[in-house]
């Protein structure tokens, strides 16, 4: 970067070169702040995927650094991206290493560790510093001649950062349930269901064994892939956290249909979310399946609780599971077989959700805390009671959030 900026060239001005470096830190810092209020959302839900995008937009921002030699009329415009993405990098991987390093603290000393996890990046640091010195020296001085040379020597070295950060990654295990670990949990513990259960009845719930249940250090997330959220590909996709508007495709104020169209989608709106807060009404949650878009949305009452939404996420993953059976055994889906499964889920979920609580926690699995995901879709609360139950119709405004 120093040669990039001008120093060591007799027609730059000291001035220019003190202005553009000030610049390009403070660009940076702007930058990055603007990434992470746009991106950073899922520090707590993705510690591993975060963590790994942190160590790519660092990489990259050290790329854009050593550009910086080839092309010094962009120097400006080079190191605010660099800035921008190494400061984003430090952000993301900041946030994400409480989570880690209490992970890594077995008998709860999170500050042993955090000491040790800090001696351990300084004296990598360290190496790092000497190694990066000695391969300078043997590439000559940093001018546009030996660009090449440098820029192999680091395509090389990050890729084997990356390479090291991927596999001590997928070596890290998590106790407590974000989507995608409770998705893989749930999926291979109905299957273990279905294969003991007898052939007639598909996703029975005979007594689960703590071998059911999937222990954290099975576990098998994705970091650079899609998460695995689906029991099948054809299953309903899981909307948690939904608006009662998005879930009942209730319409908007500024729509205009006609009084007869109004009123009959009005009163069958109505009737569908009555039955929903009929089924649901002792619980904090509620589901309803979007056929036509093959959407499971799950509407959150505003006085949820972790252990509500584990609940609620256990019962939408048995009925999306239960709906792929259907699907996959009949030509259509009526919307009176959408209610009994529904209602059978619901069943299933008010019985033997609390077996399956006690085989997690026996797997090792907190079951006390959720992770939800953070999304714009999540954060979505509502309200139900009485008065909907008893003039649902005339107040269907208020269900919306």
């Amino acid at each position: 970067m120093l040669v990039g900026v001008g120093i060591g060239s007799a027609a730059a001005m000291p001035a220019s070169v003190a202005v553009t470096w000030v610049l390009k830190d403070g660009l940076g810092v702007l930058g990055s702040m603007s990434a992470v209020a746009w991106l950073g959302t899922r520090f707590d839900a993705e510690p591993k995927r975060t963590r790994f995008v942190a160590d790519i937009l660092h990489n990259i921002g050290v790329g854009l650094e050593l550009l910086t030699m080839v092309a010094p009329g962009f120097f400006l415009a080079l190191t605010t991206l660099a800035n921008t993405f190494k400061g984003t990098a430090g952000i993301f991987s900041g946030a994400t290493r409480t989570m880690i390093y209490a992970s890594l603290s077995l008998r709860e000393n999170v500050g042993d560790v955090t000491a040790k996890g800090h001696s351990q990046a300084r004296a990598g640091y360290l190496i790092g510093m000497a190694a990066g010195i000695g391969i300078t020296s043997l590439v000559g001085y940093l001018t546009t001649a030996t660009a090449a040379p440098l820029l192999i020597i680091y395509g090389v070295m990050a890729s084997v950062h990356l390479a090291a950060s991927y596999l001590s990654l997928t070596r890290l295990h998590f106790s407590l349930f974000n989507e995608q670990r409770l998705c893989i949990v749930l999926a291979h513990y109905f299957r273990h269901l279905s294969t003991t259960a007898p052939p007639a009845t598909p996703l029975a719930s005979p007594t689960p064994t703590v071998s059911a249940v999937l222990r954290p250090t099975d576990v098998r997330e994705h970091i650079l892939l899609p998460s695995r959220l689906k029991y099948a590909p054809h299953s309903p996709t899981i909307h948690f956290g939904s608006s009662v508007s998005a879930a009942f495709q209730l319409p908007d104020h500024n729509t205009h249909t006609t009084n007869s169209t109004h009123n009959n989608n009005n009163n069958t709106q109505a009737a569908t979310i009555q039955s929903a807060v009929s089924l649901y009404y002792n619980d904090r949650y509620l589901l309803h399946h979007n056929t036509e878009h093959n959407r499971l949305h799950v509407v959150l009452r505003e006085d949820v609780t972790p252990h509500d939404m584990l609940k609620a996420y256990y019962n939408a993953y048995f009925l999306a599971a239960t709906q792929q059976h259907t699907t996959t055994t009949t030509t259509s889906t009526t919307a009176t077989t959408t209610t009994q499964a529904e209602r059978a889920a619901h069943q299933h979920t008010t019985q033997h959700f609390a077996q399956f609580e006690e085989a997690a926690r026996a797997s090792g699995w907190r079951t006390d805390i959720y992770l939800p995901p953070r999304t714009t879709h999540t954060q979505h609360r509502a309200a139900w009671g009485d008065l909907l139950l008893s003039n649902l119709p005339t107040h269907t405004k208020s269900l919306r959030d």
